[in-house]
């Protein structure tokens, strides 16, 4: 006597998974893609937060505020390292006040901070092409 026993799956019970996959992707992707942008704009507040704590530092040490222009003569100046692949800085200073901003690659926001304290508004994310991260 000889039993057959057929170990595979069949046709239906592929389709289904393949269904089942394809929707559970169909959720997931989005909020994935939507995950990174969130971080690279809280990456970019995070670079802002230490930009207006050089600024301070600098203006406590040479009773001005850095020259205008991109970062490399706070960072220079500082032995600091703020970089971003993601966002390009710009720092604009006047006797007693500055702005730093940082403005995403393809203009889609910009973030900018200033010499008030730093708060909800401060930095604070300006809408371009596309919605703000939140």
């Amino acid at each position: 006597m000889q039993i057959n026993k057929n170990n595979s799956y069949s046709l239906v019970e592929i389709i289904a998974i393949v269904i089942i996959i394809s929707v559970s992707a169909a959720f997931v992707i989005p909020n994935y893609s939507r995950s990174k942008e969130i971080a690279k704009e809280r990456n970019a507040n995070l670079n802002l937060v230490a930009i207006h704590s050089a600024t301070l530092i600098y203006e406590s040490k040479y009773s001005e505020f850095p020259q205008s222009g991109d970062l490399d003569h706070i960072n220079m100046t500082l032995n600091l390292n703020i970089k971003d692949k993601n966002f390009i800085y710009y720092f604009e200073s006047s006797d007693y006040s500055y702005i730093a901003t940082a403005e995403r690659l393809g203009n889609l926001y910009k973030l900018t901070a200033t010499e008030a304290d730093l708060s909800d508004n401060n930095p604070t994310c300006t809408d371009g092409i596309k919605n703000c991260p939140s």
